[in-house]
């Protein structure tokens, strides 16, 4: 009996053992787990084989899916797919694209029954498979089967793409988001240094750089459009004619379609209101593969394969100065969906039509810094001295925008009002007269007064001095003795005093160094005079010139005119006695 039961024991034991392999293979709920770092996406998985799941991840007795019309997309798969048509089932079909893919996962037969198996899927009446996750989507609640996974929303932010359709036996199983973006860099070029961040002066020329990348999905797609959205400031001009393109160095700008317009800012604080807009595209980028000029011929566009696009501009006058620097931005726009249904095409430069949605990346900026120079010219006594001209000589001395303040009559202008002197100046301070309610006689000032009445008011005066064969810039101090040149880079200059006021000394030149630093975007003095130059808080600089008045020298050694006095005086005391004595004496 002992032996019976320890029989009877084991039995139960491996037929229990069993029971549990075969539940392995039988039915299950699975869960697909989707990776993808960003958030809001939408996923939709759809079954379209159906059939038994063995624990290896083999599906047999294959059958069409509840996810799928299946006598449409077999109809549809044999009509356009060569390598299906002699397909009558399901079961056919699954052997076929297993045949297929077991020696080229990636194989064009494969990707077309993909794309044709997306028309025809249709929604699970049971159960909503549509999920939305943060960085990790999961999909739970599916029975065996193999099923195409749709990613069904992108969210409406820079850097999203949508997925490639997954294909997937269903166990527990985790994919990967298949689909990346480009990226887009831009750079300054000086020399062969590429930076961020630069100075140059009014009239200066910048170069700029921009590199695009092309994602690695790209071969999961028919066609890409691709293209640049660059700004300029309102400070640079764009220099016609100087946009190139390069793919892996050969020159494809002939394919591209240009267009420069106006800038259009949607409010008034827009840093680049009054600029310019740049907008470089192509309808399919990879249809320059299908190229045949040897000139400009792309072998291959893959994930390696760069996109340069080139251009220069100006800075002009109305630049930002010293505190702000003058930007110029630039974005990329993709397409973002490998799943369209688009034929190849041969490159045009015609206006691309970008598709809805657009993929867009994150804009990069750079700035060009660029200061001015404000002079004040002052006597020995602090005060504001009129009628110095300074002369400012340098090699980095490009256009220079003069400007200066002086008066002019008034014409109903809102702006301050100021009275006009005997003496020629200036002043806000209106006239005072003798009240006759007081005492005080001497608080009257309109003797002082060329004219009672308040006619003049301040004036900005600009003048634009663009460098020809000289390198220096002459200007005369305005009335409230100050004068300003803007549009200063970095470099070597001497400010010269080439006219002095009557009665005053002229100053030694200044000789000055201007550099600036890109790292904390500042400006500041070095050179000989350094001291005599400083760097204001806004960026700026700031020189005081102060002109002694010259010597009154005293005379001697000489009689002069004395002499003169001294007879004269001698002479009419002389008379006078005379004629005194001559009256007694009669």
């Amino acid at each position: 009996m002992k032996k019976l039961l320890a029989i009877l024991l084991c039995l139960v034991m491996v037929f229990s053992l069993s029971v549990n392999a075969f539940a392995e293979d039988g039915p299950h709920a699975h869960t697909i787990t989707i990776e993808n770092p960003y958030d809001g996406y939408v996923y939709q998985a759809y079954q379209i084989f159906d059939g038994d799941l063995t624990k290896e991840g083999v599906l047999s007795n294959v059958a069409w899916g509840s996810g799928i019309d299946g006598a449409a997309f077999l109809a549809d798969l044999k009509a356009n797919v060569a390598a299906y048509a002699a397909c009558n089932s399901a079961a056919d079909v699954a052997t076929t694209l297993a045949a297929l893919t077991s020696k080229n996962i990636d194989d064009p037969a494969a990707m077309a029954f993909a794309d044709i198996a997306a028309k025809y899927v249709v929604e699970n009446i049971e159960k909503d498979l549509s999920v939305q996750g943060a960085g990790v989507y999961t999909i739970s609640g599916l029975e065996d089967g193999y099923y195409i996974v749709i990613n069904k929303t992108i969210p409406n932010e820079p850097e999203t793409t949508y997925s490639r359709y997954i294909l997937e036996v269903v166990r527990d199983i985790t994919v990967v988001h298949k689909g990346d973006f480009p990226k887009v860099e831009k750079k300054i070029v000086e020399g062969e240094n590429r930076v961020d961040v630069n100075e140059a002066g009014v009239g200066e020329v910048v170069n700029y750089e921009i590199i695009g990348t092309i994602p690695s999905s790209i071969d999961t797609y028919v066609t890409y459009y691709y293209a640049f959205r660059d700004t300029l400031s309102k400070g640079l001009d764009y220099n016609e004619d100087s946009i190139k393109v390069t793919i892996d160095g050969k020159d494809v700008t002939q394919y591209f379609y240009i267009e420069v317009l106006p800038y259009v800012a949607s409010e008034d604080t827009d840093p680049y209101k009054g600029g310019t807009a740049i907008y470089v595209g192509i309808k399919d980028i990879l249809a320059l593969e299908r190229v045949y000029n040897e000139s400009s011929v792309v072998d291959d566009i893959n994930h390696n394969s760069k996109v340069i696009l080139t251009y220069s501009a100006t800075l002009n006058e109305d630049a930002l100065i010293a505190v702000a620097g003058n930007p110029n931005k630039v974005r990329l726009e993709y397409d973002n969906n490998p799943n369209t249904e688009d034929e190849p095409t041969f490159p045009t430069p015609d206006k691309p039509t970008p598709p809805d949605p657009v993929g867009i990346t994150p804009e990069d900026e750079v700035e060009t810094y660029v200061t001015k120079l404000r002079i004040l010219k002052k006597d020995g006594q602090g005060n504001p001295l009129k009628g110095a001209e300074f002369t400012l000589t340098g090699e980095a001395v490009k256009t220079i925008i003069v400007t200066k303040q002086t008066f002019a009559p008034a014409a109903g202008s809102e702006t301050p009002i100021y009275w006009e002197l005997n003496d020629g100046t200036f002043t806000p301070d209106a006239p005072i007269f003798d009240d006759p309610a007081t005492d005080d006689v001497d608080e009257d000032t309109s003797h002082a007064y060329k004219n009672l009445d308040p006619t003049h008011v301040i004036k900005e005066v600009k003048e634009i001095v663009t460098k020809t064969e000289a390198v220096d810039v002459k200007a005369f101090v305005g009335e409230d003795g100050y004068v300003t040149f803007t549009g200063l880079a970095a470099g070597d200059y001497v400010l010269t005093e080439t006219v002095t006021p009557a009665g005053f000394n002229t100053i030694n030149p200044i000789d000055f160094t201007v550099e600036f630093d890109a790292n904390t975007k500042k400006f500041s003095i070095s050179g000989e005079d350094r001291n005599l130059i400083a760097v204001l808080g806004d960026n700026t600089l700031y020189a005081e010139v102060i002109n002694v008045a010259g010597s009154t020298l005293p005379s001697t050694g000489g009689i002069g005119t004395t002499i003169f006095y001294i007879v004269g005086g001698i002479l009419v005391a002389g008379s006078l006695i005379f004629l005194v004595t001559k009256k007694r004496m009669s």
